[in-house]
């Protein structure tokens, strides 16, 4: 058995690796402790030189390595920092190539390589990468030279919830993106480059793979060959999220496993020397690695790979934890956002989960029943073993965990290989003879058919696919700490007093307290941009929603990353877009009991479809006035207005306006109502007395008029609206009218969401107040 310090010099370029990999990680989620860690290590490695600590070098290469990892981030974020503050809001020209295209739609989404800047004519050399969105009256293709001018627009998020596109460009490489019309753009025939044609060939290749298998088993033949999913729908895209089997449509290890071993086992028959079979399937990793456009997951396969053939020359053992964190630092040194890349995190988090349970997990089949083969065991343990790291990851980005996926690759991944190997075949011959290509894709057809057929069964099963709340930092350490303890007692290692401490630590930490927090009640008003959104979750995953805001993106990320399965009820203030656009989509991905509207007496056209949305996804519909009240979850909902005996007469003064009392605590939600309303609603005596008020139209100066804010007396006034919003909500007539009412005023576009927290005995705080 080797010594640690044997071991620690044997594996240095492992280790350095290691470390300059976790310095990038720690840089880009905990850079306000860098000084605080510095000087510690600073420290250490002092005293490790006093006191001649063995291997002394060893550790001063990781510390180093560590802090470069910190460095190299912090310079590529400062440079990005001062492009950004030179550049941005500024009227730019700029000059460049095209290196790729795609459509969508009727829009042309262009990646750029610059030559050039200029600002009001002041021309500066610059190459970096920017992404260029137009229409399709002009066409554009690789290798064109163009040039165009615009005002560079900042890429901050629009709200709390909304996709954080200036960070998904960082993580591609791209620095900056533009809309600009094609009439606007200047281009010309330029020369393609080496690259260019590989991207071309890909493209190429990808679209006779689609047409010779046909259908939408060519959409998935094309993402399987190639991870060319451009043409999948959503419901290709969800049936393939919810059946946990994304990886067979995402180019990783699995591809190039079986890609070098089809190419060994034709290689095997010739006469070349096995060193020199290695050097062919080392070209052959990078043509494919070029051909799927060296994605995160098969550049960190495609370095493994290598490593492996570069060993099998160098007659040496091949090392996987040294491949594994080699390849890692190679893409992080390239570009360090990748550290929030997904597919980056995913592809790593699952290998990492394999390599260190799937060989303990595989021993203790011999414990079980031989009936249960072999080959179905391994797929198991390791769809099982990634799951165990990627869980967390996936909860982090997408909210959303599949419980059934290792039944479904038991019975997808044994067909994949197959799939992947005939496809090939015919990629082949679709350039000798396409009739006979496709012929000979009839075989992965039918199978590619079965496949998609069990992905639908499998996602089809009630919560086979749940989602849930964004996981914190306590929650990945809890995780992480169970995680050792389960390695522990799986390699046959007595868990002793510091497995047991282990355990009550992870149980009280990571169990105990969501399961007091899920006795709770709360309120979240979302930062959703322009427009309203409330939630209302109580105990046992009750909820109902207040209006759904416009964005359905940005709402279904909300209530994702708020842990919501179904809905009791929505009530839909009035039909706006900023307060129902996202309704159908909600409607479609969470499981409604009723959908409440205003009664207007007289429905406008608005209203009208979108009850028939709400009949079509099979929720209850009730047109509600101040007649009606409803048991909501934690509470009671009473209904104030539209009256029955005054018609609106537009949408936002017929809006609904509930009560909400929930243990107590009273919410007064009054929708776009305008001050007309608010005299009329005071006039009928309805109890308006609440402890928060949702300030009327997102706090505009037509609204919240001093009568109806002294009735309602609210301690908190909450104003949804969003930054920066073209209508200058909210008004400062407004805002000076709740000052004067002395009391607390709450802004999702300040303070992102603002969640009211009731406990059992109807103690009420807030979080997220704005100070």
């Amino acid at each position: 058995m080797n010594k640690p310090n044997q071991m620690l010099s044997g594996r240095t370029l492992c280790f350095f690796c290691a470390a300059y990999t976790f310095g990038i990680a720690f840089y880009a989620f905990f850079s306000s402790w860098f000084f605080a860690l510095a000087a510690a290590f600073l420290a250490f490695t002092v005293a490790a030189a006093i006191k001649k600590v063995p291997q002394f070098l060893i550790i001063l290469i990781i510390f180093t390595a560590f802090f470069g990892g910190v460095a190299h981030f912090y310079i590529v974020s400062s440079v990005d920092k001062a492009f950004t503050e030179k550049y941005t809001r500024r009227y730019v020209t700029i000059s460049g190539r095209v290196t790729n295209t795609s459509t969508d739609g009727e829009n042309q989404n262009i990646i750029i390589l610059t030559n050039s800047l200029s600002i009001l004519g002041k021309k500066e050399n610059k190459k970096l990468y920017v992404s260029l969105c137009t229409d399709t009256e002009k066409k554009f293709k690789t290798g064109d030279k163009v040039s165009f001018s615009d005002i560079l627009s900042p890429q901050d998020k629009s709200s709390a919830h909304s996709f954080d596109y200036g960070l998904f460009l960082h993580t591609k490489n791209i620095s900056a993106s533009f809309w600009v019309p094609s009439a606007n753009i200047t281009a010309s025939a330029g020369e393609l480059t080496f690259s260019d044609k590989i991207k071309l060939f890909s493209l190429d290749l990808s679209n006779k793979i689609r047409t010779a298998t046909g259908g939408e088993e060519g959409e998935v033949a094309s993402a399987v060959v190639l991870g060319d999913r451009s043409g999948f729908t959503d419901e290709l895209n969800n049936i393939f999220a919810k059946s946990g089997i994304c990886h067979i449509v995402a180019v990783s290890g699995m591809n190039l496993s079986v890609l070098i071993g089809f190419f060994f086992a034709l290689a095997s028959k010739s006469k070349l020397h096995y060193k020199i079979r290695n050097i062919f399937g080392i070209l052959i990793v990078f043509f494919y690695m070029a051909l799927t456009g060296f994605s995160a997951s098969v550049n960190r396969a495609g370095i493994m790979t290598v490593c492996v053939l570069i060993a099998a020359i160098l007659d040496r053992k091949e090392d996987l934890a040294t491949g594994f964190f080699l390849s890692s630092a190679i893409i992080l040194s390239v570009n360090p956002y990748s550290i929030f890349d997904a597919g980056f995190l995913l592809s790593y988090s699952a290998l990492a989960g394999i390599l260190i349970f799937f060989k303990p997990l595989r021993e203790k089949r011999e414990n079980l029943p031989r009936i249960i083969p072999k080959a179905l065991w391994d797929i198991a343990a390791t769809s099982f073993c990634a799951s165990l790291f990627t869980y967390p990851i996936l909860a982090y980005f997408f909210n959303s965990v599949s419980l059934i996926s290792v039944f479904t690759n038991i019975i997808v991944v044994p067909l994949v290989n197959t799939v992947f190997v005939s496809l090939l075949i015919v990629a082949l011959f679709t350039f000798i003879y396409s009739p006979l290509a496709a012929i000979l894709a009839l075989f992965p057809k039918y199978l590619l058919k079965f496949i998609l057929f069990a992905a639908r069964a499998m996602a089809s099963i009630p919560y086979g696919s749940i989602y849930v709340k964004s996981p914190s930092l306590l929650t990945f350490v809890c995780f992480m700490l169970l995680l050792i303890l389960f390695y522990r007692v799986l390699t046959g290692k007595k868990a002793g007093k510091s497995g047991a401490v282990i355990l009550a630590a992870a149980i009280i930490i990571g169990t105990a307290v969501p399961i007091l927090s899920s006795f709770t009640y709360s309120v979240t008003f979302f930062d959703i941009g322009q427009g309203d959104c409330a939630l209302i979750k109580a105990p046992f995953g009750r909820s109902c929603l207040i209006d759904t805001g416009a964005n359905e993106k940005v709402t279904l990320a909300a209530l994702k990353s708020a842990g919501v399965n179904n809905l009791d009820v929505i009530f839909i203030s009035h039909p706006d877009a900023d307060h129902s656009g996202a309704l159908e989509k909600i409607l479609s991905t969470f499981p409604t009991n009723t959908v409440v509207f205003p009664n207007y007496n007289i429905m406008g056209e608005d209203l009208t479809g979108l009850s028939k949305k709400a009949v079509k996804s099979g929720s209850d519909v009730h047109f509600a006035n101040s007649f009606y009240s409803y048991n909501i979850p934690g509470g009671l909902a009473d209904i104030l207005w539209p009256s029955q005996n005054i018609l609106p007469y537009d949408d936002n003064s017929g809006s609904l306006v509930l009560n909400l009392d929930i243990k107590g605590n009273k919410f007064l939600f009054t929708g776009d109502i305008d001050s007309a309303a608010e005299n009329a609603i005071i006039k009928s005596r309805e109890p308006l007395d609440c402890d928060v008020l949702k300030v009327a139209h997102h706090g505009s100066s037509y609204s919240s008029n001093e009568s109806f804010l002294k009735e309602a007396s609210a301690e908190y006034f909450v104003i949804s609206a969003g930054k920066n919003n073209k209508y200058g909500h909210p008004h400062e007539e407004t805002l000076l009218r709740l000052e004067n009412a002395g009391k607390n005023i709450l802004r999702t576009d300040q303070s992102g969401d603002i969640v009211f927290i009731i406990d059992l005995f109807g103690n009420m705080r807030v979080k997220n107040e704005a100070k």
